[in-house]
């Protein structure tokens, strides 16, 4: 196992992980994939660079995530918006995470009206989702099921709890979730989840080994 991290920075840049395959049988998955399966294509333009967290709707509309605070590992942002290409850029919500402490993980928006952002606790080994469907004037944190997962002792675990970012694939948004710093569950493998309800409501589709 090899951990990928900038050296005072773990706070801010989440540390990676992975693991040497040596064998093709001792890295095969024990759960199914996904029939059908195509890895999200990534046509929305985002960027996080120094913190800041970008994403452009479209040549002239973007917005991004300012970091406005740092304390204890901890960062607090706001967010602005820009309709000219980044010519003026006005601050619509001061406060998109409602308080909330972590590290931004990722933004998207499928419209000027429908948002969403995900945040990484301190540590690295959680995440939480939240939605706007008012252009980011206010956002709300979404809870979904974690997936359970049953270990061959008999005990469970819930070890998907890192969200990545939303995307759409006709009239149904999907969202794979991860595993954290501290999670190494069958070879750091996701599940994917799917949303009929533009996102307020998500429901477990299958196990996905990367």
């Amino acid at each position: 196992t090899v951990s990928i991290f900038v050296p005072g920075k773990e706070q801010d840049i989440i540390p990676d992980r992975y693991n040497l395959i040596c064998d093709s049988k001792w890295s095969q998955s024990c759960m199914e994939p996904i029939i059908g399966y195509e890895e999200p294509s990534m046509n929305n333009q985002q960027d996080i660079i120094d913190g800041k967290g970008q994403f452009h709707l479209s040549g002239q509309i973007a917005y991004e995530l300012d970091v406005t605070d740092k304390a204890l590992g901890s960062t607090f942002y706001s967010l602005r918006k820009t309709t000219d290409g980044g010519v003026n850029w006005q601050v619509i919500n001061k406060n998109p995470f409602n308080g909330a402490i972590g590290s931004l993980s990722g933004m998207t928006f499928m419209d000027e009206q429908l948002g969403f952002i995900v945040a990484n606790n301190p540590s690295g080994d959680s995440g939480d989702l939240y939605r706007t469907d008012n252009g980011g004037i206010s956002f709300e944190k979404i809870d979904y099921s974690p997936y359970e997962v049953k270990l061959k002792n008999g005990a469970s675990i819930e070890p998907f709890d890192c969200p990545g970012i939303p995307y759409e694939k006709g009239d149904i948004i999907y969202m794979l979730v991860g595993q954290g710093t501290d999670g190494d569950y069958n070879g750091n493998s996701k599940v994917l989840y799917q949303s009929k309800d533009k996102g307020k409501t998500w429901e477990y589709v299958e196990a996905v080994k990367k």
